[in-house]
Formats: C-alpha cells, structure tokens, sequence
C-alpha cells in the first residue's frame, strides 16, 4: 500500500468516524473533525470521499440552522459526486435545506428528482430515503400525500431495521397529523423498540420523545411521563461520554498557545516603537484582560438587575478589550451574554449566530464551561423560535454533562466527595430548566428530583446574585407541588417566594416571585383587589425590565425567561370592576414590539414648537450613538476603538440628561412625549381625548379572556372605558368560528371561501360582535341611493360622521367586522379602521400629505407560489392608479426588491406606494413572508421580498396599498403580537396600510382598485378617516353594481380621453363579464376591445385593440333590463377581503 493509500484509508476512517459521531446527535465532535478533514480534502480525499464530506458538513449546518452555508455543501456534493446513488443523496440534501428555507416548491422538485434518480440507479434503499424524506417535508408544511410516499418506502425489503424504524416514526407523525392518534401511537412505539434493538439510540431517543408528545397531546400524562421517561434517560446516556483529553489537557494547552499568540502579536505590534520592551508588553496584557474581565463582571451584574441595554454597552468594550489581546478564548464570555440580550430581545437569528459561533469556538478549544452555556441558551432559542434541527432537552443534557465534567475537573480531586447528581459549577442552572421540560410531560418524579437538585443548588450560592433565578425554581417547585396535590409544600413554597422578593425587590425577583404566587392563586379560583395587586406588582417589574431593554434597538418580539401576567391580572381586575385598570393591563399586553418601533417617530405638534423640535434633534442624536457603539470601523486599530467608544458613552450620557431635562418641562403641556419615546401604552382617559383628533366617534378594543369576550368602548369625552360582556367562547362558537376564518384565508378555489365566509357571517360569534361595534357607533338613516354605484362624492352621511376604531385580540384577528349579510345595513354603518393597538392613537392627526411621491408597481408572475395564477389585470391596475394620482409606475420584471428600494429611500417624501403582486405566508417562520416582485429584466420567475427587507425601509408617513393576495395575513403570538406584512410596514412607520385578508380574484381586485382611487383622487387631503371612507365608499359602489351599472362604469372609462390604453384592458373585459353575469350569448356580445369571452380571463391581454368600442351599443343592450339588474359582485368574497389599518 502506498503513502497516499494509508493517508486516504487513516482519512476514511476519520470520516467514518465523523459520520457516526452525527448518526448519535454529537453535532459538535461530529463538526470539529468534518471542518479539520475539509482543509486537507483536496490533497488527500478521491471523489467519493469528497462527495461523503460535503454531504456531512451540509448535515450539519442544516442541523444548526444554517440553510445557506448546507446550500453550499451540498452543491459541492453534488458536484463531486461520481454514482447515480452519490447524485441522488446529494439532491436529497439540498431538497431538506429548502424545506428548512420554506421553498417547498423547490424542495419537491429536487426531492422527486433525487427519486427518479435513485429509482433508475436501481438503488431502491436510497430510493426509500428520499420518500420517506419528502414524506417529512410534507408532514412539516401540513400538506397531503406523505402517507403514500412512506408506506411506499416501507415496501422496501432492503430496509435496515434502524430505517424502518425511522420510516415508521414518520409515519406516525403523518397519522397524527390527519387525526388518526390511536394509529400513530402504535406505530410510534414500533418504530421507537425497532430502533432501540437496532442500536440506533439517537433515532430511538427521538421516536420515544415523539410518543410522548402524541401522549401529552392527548391528555393521558401518565402514558405521556412514561414515554418522556425513555427518551430523557437514552438522552443522558448518549450525552454523558465526554472527550476527556480534549476537555482537559487539550484546552490547557490550547489556551496556551492563544496566550503566546497574544505575546507574539504584541511584539510584533510594539516592534517599531523605542523603550517597549517585555515588561511594557506584560502590562499592557495584564491591563487590558484586566478591563475586560472586570466590564464583563460588570456586564453581568447589570444583566441580573434587570438593565439589559446597559449590560450589552459594557460587553461592546470587553470585547474590544479581549480583541486588542487577540483572546479568543475570553470572547464566548461575551458572546454568551450578548446571545442571551438578544433573545430576550426577540432578535432571534442575531442571538443564533452569535451563540452557535461561541458553541463553535468553546468546543474547538475544548472549553466545557462555556460551551455549556452557550448550549444552554441555545435551547432557548429552540425552545422560542424552532431554530435548527436540534431539540431542546439534547442541548441541556449535553450542556448539563459539560457543566458537570468543568466542576469536578476544577475540584480536582475534591471531586470525589460530590454525590453522583450533583449539579455544575451553575448553581443549577441546567436543572431547573429540566425540571420544567419533566413537568410539562408528567414525569413528576423526574421533574421533582431535579427541582430540589436546582434549589438545593442555588442555596450555597450568594443569594443576591442568584435570587431571581432561584425565585424561577421555587416557581417550578410551587406548581410541580400544585399538580401533585401537595398543598403543605405549595403553601411554604408561595411564602419563600414572597418573601425573597421583599429581601431582593430588584425588578426580575419581584417579576417571577409575584408571578409564581399570584398565578397559584388565580388557578385556585382567587378573585380579590389583593391579588390585583400581586399581579400588576409582577407586570410592573416586566415593564422595568422592559424599559432597560428599550435602547437595544427594535424588541420584535421582547422575552424574559417568564410570561407577565397580563391576562390574569386583566380577568381579576375585571372581577372586582376595575374597567378602566383592566383596560391599561390589556393595552399592555397587546402589539408592543410595534409600539417599540413606532416611537422612533416624532411627535404631532404644531411646527413653531421649538422644544418639540429639540426633542426630536436630541433622540435622533441618542439613536446614532447607540448604533455608534455596536459598530466595528474597518482597519480601526483597538486601542482607537476603547478610546472611541469612551467618548460615544460620555456623550450618550449628556444628551440622555439632556433629554430627561426636556421631559420634565414639557411634562404639562405634552406629557404625551415621554410616555411615546418610553413607548408606555396609553389610557383610557388619553385614548378618549385623542378620539377626536384620530376623527374617530367610537374605539372598541376586544378581548379574549379565558372563558368569556369582552369589549372595552371608549367615546370622545368619556372618562371611563364601557365595558360590554360579548359573551362565553362555547356560546358564541370561538372555536367554530377560528376554524371558519382558517377555511377562508386557506380556500383553494372562491366556492370554498364564498362558503367559508357566508358560514362565518351569519354565525354567532360575528353576530355578537358586529352588535358591540353597532352599540358603539350607531348607523345612520341615511338612504341607501346615497352609496349607488354612480356616487363619486367625497363622503356620504354614514362616512361623514367619522368611523370606528376597532382593536382586535387573539382570535379576533381577521373577524370580518366591517362586512354583514345586510347589505342596506352596511351602506348606514360608518367605516370601520383597524389597529393593533390603541397606543397608535398617539401618532395620529394631522393631514396626510399629498405632496409626496406616488409609488406604484406590480409584478404579475408567481415566482416560488406554489399554485399562484398570473395577474392578468396587474398592469391595467396599476395604470390606472399612476394616471388619477400623477405617479410613476415599474410593472413587469423590471419591478424588482432593489427598484422598490430605491423608489421608497430615494422619495423626499412618500404620499403612496401601491403594489400589486402576489403575497406569500410562511405560517412556522413569518419572517420569512413577503411579497413576490420581479428578478430583472431576462429573469425568470420572481423573488420573495421578505418581511424584513420590507421593515428595513423608511416608510413614514405613506398610505400603503398592498394589492396582493392575503396580504393581510400575520400569525399572533404571545403577548399578541402579530407577525406578517402589515405589522411589519407599520412598524417602519406607514401611516396607513390597506391589505387583504384572504386571497382574492384578480379582476375584482383591479375593479375596487380603481372605485376605490377613483373616490381618494377626489379628495382635497388625505387622512385616515378619509381613506377608511374611501374604501368602504368602494366596496358599497361594488357591492351594489348592477351589470347594467357595470357596462355604464367601463364605457365610461373607455369614453375618457387621454387614459392609458393598459388602464382599459380592465375596462373592455369587464364589458364580456357583464354582458355574460346577464345571461347575453356571446355571438351577441359586441367588440370589446379585448379577446374572449373565456371561463378564465387570458394570460395575457393586448394594450389596447385597433377596433374603437361602441359604447353606445353595449348601453342600449344593457338598458334592455333582464338579467342586467342583477349585481355582478353581490358576494362579499372579493371585495371585502380588503380592511384598513391606521390612525
């Protein structure tokens, strides 16, 4: 054998080893070895080897969460792969990172390809796989046909036990899916004692965490603990072996050799300057780790009272401290914090990326301490976001292994004295969450040993460090003792806890210890203004919290380690009728990431107000010294870096006094200032004065309490809040209703939705609604004429008298309020608007400015939609709204993301951005969502323009028309806060959005489009409550539009001289649609200008026919009566998928 043989054979093995080391979930042994293989591989692996190292490296990091760099691996895979079976593995792999990138289209295209090309190899296992992996993708997204695709795999007789048993773990989660549990228990415990007798622990441990959670979801806990008892014990079992060479001597002198490194740099630094020698050189070492290890104490420190922007300053300068040094084996300390701010920040892949660097660095030094942490805040970010492959019980248990091997290496041979389950060096950091995660699947002794290991733990700690902490696990404790029937234990439980946070009334003990205690006495039935008290005391201390987390930029989605008690404190201050209370808590618990946001922008003042205009130099100053102090200048040598920052916090501390003086005097006559840049949600008594500058006659702000709805009624000069009781959930059908409102947005074709809608309409929960917002703001008598189809005047009696501000919560979103099955009934009601909030009625008054910069575009492809038509109409509509309100318009390829960059920043001032294109909505990551616009010109297809590049632009002060499909979509989350498009584009500052709510045909889109601007063009100024009045203006014309109104409405257009020919393609068909709605032959049908008629409207139409239109012709046949006194768009499924949002 040659020299290269044995090096390729010793690599091989390496390889094989890696491979192994995956298949048992070590991730981290598994990727140290694969990246030291990667930089040898072209010298020493042959093609197969190669094709096996990307495959695994692209495993990896899909694993971590990083789909872009697995995208990577695997097209080097794919390349260096030499077989048909090679080809096809690599295929699958990039078919897995789509799935994870929410690009299923993609994803099934590959993943039939890798099948196809499996099945023709004659590879019938690897065929198997790729099945059973789209099954997967299938499964994940909640579509059909995985079924089929894994009993098709399980006819493989060449199957291994491990991969039947994993085949049979999948299907069961299908099962489980369709709602077939009792199936997919059974085959779940299959699969988990197949694996476990083929060796497979990894895949056994999961199949046995499966089970559990099929358990847990069917209510049986003890089945549930029993399952969850089997996967946590393999769990240890598996991620107990700790490499100790590596954690041990290896790490000594790794950090060694970081130490010399850090000498040798210094000297070479130093070189050029007289009178440096060794000495000048160890003290500069010594001051500067000095600096950095006491800022990151004091980093810390700060981050346990509560003060998490103030921690995240003092990191910023220990790492340029350790930088200097070139320490790296000091830089997971920082990164670890800074992970854990970001999360509680809800900036969820920042704080991923900067933690899986630290688990990258920590473990390639071998340093087991820090590594730990970094895995267990990792499970944090699994445990919030779904971020990576990994679950959160196998980090903690690694984490907590790594904890424990730190301690005992520290101690030395002390070490021996330790009982076997003794925590780590962490007080019990990691057991007290694992006491959680037992809890929660009824593995009560489990869950009870590991509470007391935790307590016991944090009791030989300083007590003021850890207090909070310990407060979470006495909470544990409480609960744990609650479930158990303990009421001895619970009751001296709840009196530690009350009194550790008199003893520590920092905000994050106060927070947890009246939470634990107040939530025991709530679920006990517990309803007085005591209790009250408790409540509000934990939601306060949030709010602390909160408040010292503000300067860290956007909170999208703010966490703390525990949920505030708002809905609690809302029910027992409703019980012991405190409305006007009741009401703060839940503005309080509504939307405050976009509070957050929006109060960036300044204050409605009038502009001869100098303070105001002082205020507002002074808080852009703050913002760009906050963004100064995170930002890393290119070739800024370190030592300018200290010097730099010193200066930046010197100058951040003037201008905040600066700002507190400002407060303090306008707090009189603008107390409104503090409580925006705070971003403090309002009051009922501040909502009820700003009513009348917002041109609104009622707000109603719904709630959903745990049994019953509620409604908050504010009316201008109103002291207090009314409060109506909508009823309880089971009468009012909450949960039909839900499902009622899923079926709309979800519908595959318009008889579903029309279904869907009319179903949802006439139930009773939209009944009891749509009464409270009638109470609120009773119709007017007006007569239905004044809404014909004809009526372009700029308000009707019903929109003059303002409209109704209308603030959902939880399931509320999406309710159609401003629709009813009485037409005649919505044609007196006045427009509704919604808000996420209340809070936004700060930001309104003031006429909008119509001066601005008109936007419009659209792109009328599908792009990665799976299913999305073409827009036929796109360029007709958008023609149309460039030529009533003087904009410029980009249709086609060439309305790109980078062109509505450009359009949006480039503008002085925005007045309108509309945009008509296909929106897509990513139910498991809403980041994700976004609207479809062109790639360029030549390109084919279109690209996702996603939620943040959309947040990332300066929207402010534009009405934005979103024109697509579901446009309006979001998923609510804790604290209720929405995520999706709408929220996004208010939070960037629009003034107000309209969106659709569910998909809508094109054509009817186009034609409330043009009613709509047509109306808005009208108008002499813009605000809310004449947008909101144009719209439903729009909708009543559309709604009651005959055939015969129809034909009259586009000879009108066609009439019209100098429109663009593109505006009337629209026109022209919607001539067929009428004269087909009336029941006309097409043989009689005259010219219209356009080609049809046709069941679907064509791909795509002319610019405008030669032939002119006789308009006069199709007039005479439409006066004929007949069917052309039918309405054309009676239902509301089209245009009422359109709400506004704004004040």
């Amino acid at each position: 054998m040659t020299d290269e043989d044995t090096r390729l054979a010793r690599y091989q093995e390496a390889l094989l080893y890696a491979h192994g080391q995956l298949a048992q979930g070590r991730l981290a042994e598994a990727k140290r070895l694969l990246l030291a293989l990667e930089t040898v591989a072209e010298e020493v692996a042959d093609g197969d080897t190669r094709f096996l190292l990307y495959r695994l490296l692209g495993q990896v990091a899909r694993t971590e969460g990083r789909p872009d760099r697995a995208l990577g691996y695997y097209r080097k895979s794919l390349d260096a792969a030499a077989t048909e079976e090679a080809r096809s593995g690599a295929l699958e792999g990039l078919a897995l990172t789509a799935v994870v990138l929410g690009d299923l289209r993609r994803a099934v295209g590959w993943f039939e390809e890798a099948a196809r090309v499996a099945r023709n190899a004659g590879d019938a296992m690897g065929c198997a796989m790729v099945l059973q992996n789209h099954a997967t993708a299938l499964i994940r997204h909640g579509r059909d046909g995985a079924e089929e695709l894994l009993r098709a795999a399980l006819e493989v007789e060449e199957l291994t036990d491990a991969q039947r048993g994993v085949v049979t773990d999948n299907l069961a989660r299908e099962l489980d899916r369709q709602g077939r549990w009792d199936e997919a228990a059974r085959h779940t415990e299959e699969a988990a004692r197949l694996l476990a007798a083929a060796g497979a622990e990894h895949d056994a441990y999961r199949a046995w965490l499966n089970l559990a959670d099929l358990h847990r979801a069917a209510g049986d806990q003890a089945a549930a603990g029993a399952a969850f008892t089997h996967a946590h014990d393999l769990g240890v079992r598996l991620h107990a072996r700790i490499d100790e060479e590596h954690y041990g001597p290896g790490y000594d002198e790794r950090v060694r050799a970081v130490e010399a490194r850090t000498q040798q740099v210094l000297r070479e630094r130093y070189a050029a300057e007289e009178g440096v020698g060794e000495a000048e050189i160890a003290l500069d070492i010594g001051l500067h780790a000095t600096s950095g290890r006491d800022l990151a104490e004091r980093a810390e420190r700060r981050f346990e009272e509560g003060d998490l922007a103030g921690a995240e300053e003092l990191l910023h300068r220990a790492e340029t401290h350790w930088a200097h040094l070139e320490a790296l084996h000091c830089m997971p300390r920082v990164w670890n914090l800074r992970g854990l701010i970001l999360l509680y920040a809800g900036a969820h892949e920042r704080a991923h990326e900067v933690l899986v660097r630290s688990r990258e660095v920590t473990h390639g030094l071998g340093d087991a301490s820090r590594e730990s942490i970094a895995l267990r805040h990792l499970a944090i970010a699994v445990n919030r976001f779904g971020i990576g492959e990994e679950d959160e019980l196998a980090l903690l248990l690694r984490a907590r292994a790594l904890s424990r091997f730190s301690l005992r290496r520290r101690l030395g041979a002390a070490a021996s004295a330790l009982p076997e389950d003794a925590p780590g060096g962490d007080f019990g950091v990691h057991e007290g969450r694992l006491a959680q995660i037992c809890m929660a699947y009824g593995a009560w002794e489990l869950a009870r040993t590991y509470s007391e290991v935790s307590i016991a733990a944090a009791a030989v700690a300083d007590e003021g460090r850890v207090a909070h902490r310990l407060a979470g696990r006495l909470m544990v404790r409480l609960y744990l003792a609650e479930l158990t029937g303990r009421e001895a234990e619970a009751a001296e439980t709840a009196e530690r806890l009350t009194a550790l946070a008199a003893r520590h009334p920092e905000p994050q003990t106060v927070m947890v210890a009246s939470l634990a205690v107040g939530a025991h006495r709530f679920r006990r039935g517990e309803r007085s203004p005591e209790l009250l008290d408790r409540l509000t005391a934990a939601c306060d201390a949030h709010e602390e919290v909160r408040r010292q987390a503000l300067d860290l930029g956007p909170l999208p989605d703010f966490h703390t380690l525990t949920t505030p008690p708002y809905p609690e404190a809302v029910e027992v201050a409703l019980a012991v009728g405190q409305v006007e209370q009741a009401f703060a808590l839940a503005e309080r618990a509504r939307s405050r990431s976009l509070l957050d946001a929006v109060r960036h922008a300044a204050v409605q003042a009038p502009a001869a107000h100098g303070p105001l205009g002082r205020e507002q130099q002074l808080w852009r100053r703050q913002r760009e010294l906050r963004e100064e102090l995170s930002r890393w200048r290119q070739g800024e040598a370190p030592e300018e870096r200290v010097r730099r920052l010193y200066a930046v916090e010197d100058e951040l501390e003037a201008v905040r006094a600066e700002l507190a003086g400002f407060w303090g005097r306008l707090a009189d006559t603008h107390p409104e200032v503090r409580r925006h840049r705070m971003a403090e949600p309002i009051t009922a008594r501040e909502a009820a004065r700003l009513l009348a500058r917002a041109g609104a006659r009622a707000l109603v702000e719904l709630w959903s309490g745990d049994e019953t709805l509620y409604a908050f009624v504010i009316t201008p000069g109103r002291a207090e809040p009314a409060l109506v009781t909508v009823g309880r959930h089971d009468a009012l059908g909450l949960r039909d209703g839900a499902d009622r409102m899923r079926a709309l947005r979800t519908a595959r074709d318009r008889r579903d939705r029309l279904r869907a809608l009319g179903s949802l309409l006439v139930g009773p929960l939209h009944k009891a609604l749509r009464a409270v917002v009638d109470g609120a703001a009773p119709a007017t008598d007006a007569a239905p004429t004044a809404d014909g189809p004809d009526s372009k005047g700029s308000a009707d009696s019903a929109d003059s008298e303002g409209s109704v501000l209308v603030v959902p919560h939880g399931p509320l979103h999406g309710v159609p309020l401003h629709l009813s099955p009485d037409l005649n009934a919505c044609r007196r009601r006045p427009p509704l608007r919604y808000l996420p909030s209340a809070s936004l009625l700060r930001s309104s008054g003031g006429a909008w400015h119509r001066d601005g910069a008109v936007v419009v575009g659209g792109f009328p492809g599908a792009g990665r939609v799976g299913g999305s038509r073409e827009l036929v109409f796109c360029r007709s509509e958008c023609a149309e709204v460039a030529h009533r309100l003087a904009g410029t318009e980009r249709v086609g390829d060439t309305a790109t993301g980078e062109w509505l960059q450009e359009a949006v920043t480039g503008a002085e001032r925005l007045s309108l951005v509309h945009l008509a294109c296909h929106a897509t909505f990513d139910e498991r990551r809403p980041e994700r969502s976004g609207l479809v616009l062109g790639r360029g010109a030549g390109a084919a297809g279109g690209e996702v323009v996603t939620v943040e590049r959309l947040a990332a632009l300066d929207w402010s002060g534009a009405l934005v028309t979103l024109s697509a499909c579901g446009s309006g979509r979001h998923r609510v989350r804790r604290g209720d806060e929405l995520t999706g498009l709408g929220h996004a584009l208010l939070s960037a500052g629009a003034r107000g959005l309209i969106v659709s709510q569910w998909p809508v045909l094109d054509h009817e889109t186009a034609v409330l489009m043009s009613l709509f601007y047509e109306s808005l063009a009208a108008e002499p100024g813009w605000d809310a409550g004449v947008v909101a009045g144009a719209l439903a203006r729009a909708q009543r014309r559309m709604a009651a539009m005959t055939a015969a109104d129809l034909v009259d409405w586009a000879c009108s257009r066609l009439e019209t001289p100098h429109r663009p020919a593109a505006a009337d393609d629209l026109s022209g068909e919607m001539l067929h649609l009428a004269h087909r709605m009336a029941g006309t032959a097409d043989a009689d049908i005259p010219p219209t200008g356009t080609p049809g008629p046709s069941d679907a409207f064509p791909a795509v139409l002319p610019v405008r026919a030669a032939q002119p239109v006789d308009t006069d012709r199709h007039r005479r046949l439409a006066a004929a009566g007949g069917g052309y006194r039918f309405p054309v768009f009676a239902d509301a499924a089209g245009w009422g998928a359109f709400v506004f949002y704004g004040t």
